[in-house]
């Protein structure tokens, strides 16, 4: 069975023929909803009889335990050495935990219905549970997702879709600034938006492989869980605070962060600006 490399170690095997297996049953409210003109939503279609309840999902290709293995991983992001012996270590956003699929689930969508920036397409309510949760189990449902730069580069959209065991589809992934977005896979990323088949919101079946895209899928996905979690980010500042070396401390900075106190500056945006009205940055 072939296998992908990551760094020197062979970890996601890509396929030859696409496994099912049996995933657990992820409590996923699957509201039906619709769109401005009334009509059904695709995703409101697939929802479970009655149109709410709980929606089991299988794993495409490996089982979950694959992506708890942290071997071969890229390293953490180099710091930036600044003019008079500054240097600064860059951050990501991250997502939460709960958020990251055990494994690749299956797929109904060539791509996510959510489109950014497209507010014709913005049928879940945020305030709303129930929106919240069928919007990331569309997500999961979706081989790719087109995410890009909006107010910024860096975008808690990216980190969604690649939590949800899809694919973030960039239309300019050379375009993105390194020091930006600094924790982005960018060879994974763009390899898979060269696959065969894929093409700007649609999929052509004849030429797709399910394989190929496993195996780019499933390396991104145990990126995300090892370097993109809210968990593995406050893991990597806390550790880079406590370490002389800014590297990380073999006992997790404990020691470091006791003999060295640290100040750390975090920016949010003035209380009347729209970004503290909601979303993640309120």
């Amino acid at each position: 069975m072939p296998s992908r490399n990551l760094g020197s170690r062979h970890i996601i095997p890509v396929l030859d023929d696409v496994a099912l297996h049996p995933g657990s049953v992820l409590p996923l409210a699957l509201p039906n909803f619709t769109s401005e003109d009334g009509a059904a939503g695709a995703f409101g279609a697939a929802s479970v009889a009655g149109g709410r309840g709980v929606r089991p999902f299988a794993c495409l290709g490996p089982e979950p335990a694959a992506f708890l293995e942290d071997e071969g991983l890229p390293p953490w992001p180099e710091p930036w050495s600044c003019p008079g012996g500054l240097t600064i270590f860059p951050l990501a956003i991250g997502i939460a935990d709960e958020l990251v699929a055990p494994c690749i689930p299956e797929k109904e969508f060539d791509f996510a219905k959510v489109l950014p920036g497209d507010r014709s397409t913005y049928v879940f309510n945020s305030s709303l549970r129930e929106d919240v949760r069928a919007y990331h189990a569309m997500l999961r449902a979706s081989w790719f997702a087109v995410s890009r730069a909006k107010g910024g580069w860096d975008c808690l959209r990216h980190y969604e879709v690649l939590g949800a065991g899809s694919v973030p589809f960039f239309l300019d992934v050379d375009a993105i600034p390194s020091r930006s977005v600094p924790f982005l896979p960018r060879r994974l990323l763009r390899e898979a938006i060269l696959l065969d088949g894929v093409y700007e919101s649609r999929v052509e079946q004849n030429s797709f492989s399910p394989s190929a895209y496993i195996g780019i899928a499933g390396e991104l996905l145990r990126y995300t869980r090892h370097r993109l979690t809210a968990s593995a980010l406050a893991g990597y500042v806390l550790d880079t605070l406590g370490d002389e070396g800014g590297s990380g401390g073999g006992d997790g900075g404990v020691a470091g962060r006791r003999g060295r106190p640290r100040s750390i500056l975090f920016l949010l945006p003035p209380e009347d600006h729209p970004a503290s009205q909601g979303g993640y940055m309120a």
